[in-house]
């Protein structure tokens, strides 16, 4: 007789135990024609399955009804060869039982009637086993992925925006419990339908004399968005970012040919603006102690210089040349109050880049 090299039982996610539960392990020695479970509770140090089963396959299952739910256990593993030869009971692997819980997302309405969709998640254990993290999933019509939210750590909603007219899309949640314990809402299917009124409308009045009120529907686009974190403030129609972002998440696309403007001031070095997918990004580079706008996408990269502080005298007029060109101040650091736009276009192929003050544009 000899000793056979001692299996190792894979990691096990938490698993309610009115169903029966299938452990499997990894086995590097000769075929094993048996395998032994010793399951004890972890707290009384009690066995509370011991059994040998006749099977070539590198795995267990335990009947339903064996274990009990809010409680931690410890698993071994013994193999058992044709010739009777025995491994050692393998490492011990701790794992818990838990009531299946409640997880699912709140109702949705059918139809949709709004291009944005605000998800809320319910969830309860009986054990009060606590909700580790979620993430809620937006997918086409075919089910594959559109959307994400980031992994919440704390009980969340998410939005989804840009979902498209007369469109039909599905929505689930994923989630871990604390211990372990793997989640899934399963999709929900959710049918898009809502009232478009013509772009070059404003506002739409609808009377309803029979209630006594008047609806407005207005042709604003909502663009959701997201920060990082809330190092941000708003002043004067601006706001100020610092060791921040923001991704905006819906309601416009850029794709195929396009203006984009960019209303800025002081931007540090490096990139400022991506735009979905990386289809192209904006960045401030210093060239020579000159700065300038650079748009890279692919391998495609274009510059466009910043504009300069300009000379006026003191009644506010801008001083020309001769040529009537504006007077400038050559080594300007880029550090002005000036707000700046960057105006980025494409047609077909091909790209424009400027920069100029956000004064200048307007008069």
């Amino acid at each position: 007789m000899s000793i056979l090299p001692s299996p190792s039982v894979l990691p096990v996610s938490a698993f309610p135990p009115n169903h029966a539960h299938t452990f499997e392990f990894h086995y590097a020695g000769s075929q094993p024609v048996k395998n032994r479970v010793l399951i004890t509770d972890n707290e009384t140090h009690a066995a509370v399955y011991d059994r040998t089963v006749a099977t070539l396959r590198l795995s267990h299952t335990v009947p339903a009804g064996t274990l009990a739910a809010g409680r931690q256990y410890m698993i071994q593993i013994q193999v058992v060869d044709a010739d009777g030869n025995k491994s050692n009971l393998s490492e011990g692997l701790l794992f818990y039982c838990f009531s299946a819980p409640l997880f699912r997302l709140e109702s949705i309405a059918d139809p949709h009637r709004s291009a944005s969709i605000t998800l809320n998640l319910s969830y309860s254990q009986p054990e009060n086993e606590a909700l580790k993290s979620h993430q809620y999933l937006l997918y086409d019509q075919n089910k594959l992925p559109v959307s994400s939210s980031p992994m919440y750590y704390a009980a969340s909603s998410h939005t989804f925006y840009g979902l498209e007219n007369n469109k039909s899309y599905y929505v689930r949640c994923i989630g871990e419990t604390v211990h372990g314990f793997l989640l899934d809402t399963g999709y929900s299917v959710l049918n898009v339908v809502y009232h478009t009124i013509p772009a070059n409308i404003l506002f739409d009045l609808k009377n309803h004399p029979e209630s006594g009120y008047i609806s407005l529907t207005t042709n604003l686009t909502i663009i959701g968005y997201e920060t990082e974190n809330d190092n941000l403030s708003f002043k004067d129609g601006s706001v100020t970012l610092w060791d921040n972002s923001v991704t905006y998440q819906g309601g416009f696309r850029v794709e195929g040919d396009f203006v984009l403007y960019a209303d800025a001031k002081k931007l540090p070095l490096g990139t400022f603006l991506k735009a979905g997918n990386d289809a192209f990004t904006l960045s401030i580079v210093n060239v020579c102690g000159i700065y300038y706008c650079e748009l890279k996408s692919g391998n495609y990269i274009l510059y466009s210089a910043l504009p300069k502080a300009q000379l006026e005298t003191a009644d506010g007029k801008l001083l020309t040349n001769n040529a009537g060109q504006k007077l400038e101040i050559l080594n300007m650091s880029y550090d002005d109050e000036e707000h700046i736009i960057f105006e980025a276009k494409r047609k077909g192929n091909l790209y424009s880049l400027k920069a100029y003050y956000k004064a200048d544009y307007l008069v």
